[in-house]
C-alpha cells in the first residue's frame, strides 16, 4: 500500500510540475501577447497622429495655394489698372501733340 501511495503522490508531483509548466509557458504567451497588443495600441495611436498631421499640413498647403491664387489674380488686376492708366496718358499726350501739330500746320510758313 506504501508503494501505491508513493506511485500516486510521485504522478501526482509529475502532474502538477508538467501543469506548472504549461501555466509557465502559458502566462509567458500570454505576457508577449499584452506586449504585441500594446506595441500595435502605439502603433495605431502614432498612425493617427501622423494622419492628423498630414491631413493639417494638406489642407494648410490648399489655402496657401488658393492665397497665392488670390494674390496673384490681385497683383494682375494692380497690373492692369496700371497699364490703363499708361495707355490713358499716352493717348492724351498723343492728343496734345495732334493739337499742337494742327496749330503748327494752320500758322504760315513765315512765321515759325
Amino acid at each position: 500500500m506504501g508503494l501505491i501511495i508513493a506511485n500516486l503522490l510521485a504522478n501526482g508531483f509529475k502532474e502538477i510540475l508538467e501543469l506548472s509548466k504549461k501555466q509557465a509557458e502559458n502566462e509567458e504567451m500570454v505576457s508577449e501577447a499584452k506586449q504585441r497588443s500594446a506595441l500595435f495600441i502605439d502603433f495605431e495611436e502614432e498612425w493617427k497622429n501622423k494622419e492628423t498631421a498630414y491631413i493639417q499640413e494638406i489642407q494648410e498647403l490648399k489655402l496657401a495655394v488658393g492665397k497665392t491664387e488670390t494674390d496673384k489674380i490681385e497683383e494682375m488686376k494692380r497690373d492692369i489698372s496700371f497699364l490703363n492708366s499708361i495707355i490713358a496718358e499716352q493717348y492724351k499726350k498723343e492728343k496734345d501733340l495732334k493739337e499742337q501739330i494742327a496749330i503748327l500746320n494752320s500758322l504760315p510758313a513765315n512765321e515759325m
